[in-house]
């Protein structure tokens, strides 16, 4: 299922806001007992070769999660990010084969969502705060 969670920020700092929201997405899912781990696309530099390796995979979501059987994807954006095709295409392919996919921009969003999606994990609202 493809979930886009959209909700503006103030914050006007991306990188800093976007692996603050990824950390604190990684604790709320580690607090659930979920295997999850933030997957590193960026290219790294061969200092040999002298040019930047990339990842074999492109679009692959920021969090990737196994949570009660169920697989994860989890793209992280600031609210002025847009998905790039790859990342439309990896969601949407996770998703086709029974995955669930979340496009996260704030915390409270993604707590509700995968509270909606996973029931019996429903969360008080005022535990949250424990994530920031």
């Amino acid at each position: 299922m493809l979930n886009y969670l959209h909700m503006p920020s103030t914050n006007t700092n991306t990188n800093t806001n976007t692996n603050l929201l990824t950390q604190q997405i990684l604790n709320f899912l580690f607090s659930r007992r979920a295997f999850a781990w933030r997957n590193n696309t960026a290219g790294i530099f061969d200092p040999v070769r002298r040019i930047y390796r990339t990842s074999p995979k492109r679009g692959v979501s920021d969090i990737l999660a196994c949570y009660k059987g169920h697989f994860l994807a989890i793209e992280v954006k600031s609210p002025a990010d847009r998905l790039s095709e790859d990342q439309e295409s990896f969601l949407s392919n996770v998703a086709s084969a029974g995955g669930h996919s979340f496009v996260v921009r704030d915390l409270d969003t993604f707590v509700e969502e995968f509270s909606r999606v996973f029931p019996s994990s429903a969360v008080d609202n005022s535990t949250v705060d424990n994530f920031i």
